[in-house]
């Protein structure tokens, strides 16, 4: 459900950016791979990121502490 939430979004983005005059007509594309997380999902300590996958069972931990943006 909320790829279709963030395609729908990305469609409506593109087409008032294209009648405003601020867009191109061709339609977009997503060009790189992306993912959004619900806050109740992630949760963050000590420069790393932990995401959970099956609650209480599976998560994927992150370490951004040496991540280019990171500012510690």
């Amino acid at each position: 459900m909320l790829i279709l939430q963030e395609a729908y979004l990305i469609l409506k983005s593109w087409r008032r950016n294209y009648l405003e005059g601020r867009g191109a007509r061709a339609k977009p594309v997503v060009k790189k791979k992306f993912v959004r997380v619900k806050k109740t999902l992630y949760s963050y300590k000590n420069g790393k990121v932990r995401v959970s996958v099956r609650p209480f069972e599976e998560h994927l931990i992150f370490d951004v502490s040496n991540a280019w943006f990171w500012k510690g």
